[in-house]
This record gives structure tokens, C-alpha cells and sequence, in this order.
């Protein structure tokens, strides 16, 4: 099993999300429970979904919204453990 820093992830075949906005709609189909991401976790579900690491999401935040890079972490790790725990994030 990868470690937190090189973890990839994918998302589950029951996730489907669209941009609206500014924001990103994420909606379980196996329980219709929808999620909705503001700007900055958008940027980190679709980099999720990319395949990127934590490490590397956490700096494009620190470049996209001016943030430390260990809020920027903080922020990567709480949406991966959130997701994870919804299903709605795999490792791939």
C-alpha cells in the first residue's frame, strides 16, 4: 500500500460530478447524496482524479490560491479522508 505522499487515487464508478460555476457538484449515485466543493476543492478533486499526489495537489494550492503549503496539505488530506470515507475516492 502507497504511503500518504505517493497515494493515487480514482474516482468510484458511483461518483459523478459536474463544475458549476465556480464550484463542483459531486453526487453519489448509490445514495443520491451530493457533495459541493468551493473553488479550492474543486481544484483538489479534479487533480485527484488525474491522478496527482497529495504532495504535488498541495502545491498547485499554494500557487493557485496563496495559501502555506501546510494549510495547502491540511486541505488535500481532509477532502482524500473525506472522500475515502464516502467511497467516492478509490485508490487506483
Amino acid at each position: 500500500m502507497a504511503n500518504k505522499d505517493t497515494a493515487r487515487y480514482k474516482y468510484a464508478a458511483h461518483a459523478a460530478w459536474r463544475v458549476v460555476d465556480e464550484e463542483t457538484i459531486v453526487l453519489d449515485l448509490n445514495t443520491s447524496v451530493y457533495y459541493s466543493l468551493n473553488a479550492t476543492a474543486s481544484l483538489v478533486w479534479k487533480r485527484l482524479g488525474d491522478g496527482e499526489t497529495a504532495p504535488e495537489i498541495a502545491q498547485a494550492l499554494t500557487e493557485a490560491f496563496d495559501v502555506a503549503p501546510e494549510a495547502a496539505r491540511a486541505d488535500v488530506d481532509e477532502l482524500v479522508s473525506e472522500m475515502r470515507k464516502e467511497s467516492l475516492l478509490v485508490p487506483a
